[in-house]
C-alpha cells in the first residue's frame, strides 16, 4: 500500500488492514518519513516537500517493502 500525495497516514494504515481483512498480504509504506512523526506541511509547501525525498530513496524503499514480503511465507 502506498500512501498518497499527503503522506502515510491514518488512511494508508485502514487501506491496508482492509486488504488484510480480505485475505491479501499488506504492508503499508511510508515513503516521506520513514517513521519519523509526519511533517505538517501547508498545501503550498506540499510540492516542494515531495520533491525533495530523492528518487533513489523511495525506489529503495519500495524494493525493500517488496523484499520484505516476498520473504515472508505467509505473503505467498
Amino acid at each position: 500500500m502506498v500512501h498518497d500525495g499527503t503522506g502515510f497516514g491514518e488512511h494508508a494504515i485502514g487501506v491496508a488492514h482492509e486488504l488484510a481483512r480480505a485475505g491479501y498480504a499488506a504492508l503499508a509504506v511510508d515513503l516521506y518519513s520513514r517513521g519519523a512523526p509526519p511533517a505538517q506541511i501547508s498545501n503550498p509547501d506540499l510540492l516542494a516537500f515531495l520533491r525533495s525525498v530523492p528518487d533513489h530513496q523511495i525506489v529503495a524503499d519500495l524494493q525493500a517493502a517488496i523484499d520484505s514480503l516476498a520473504a515472508d511465507p505467509a505473503a505467498i
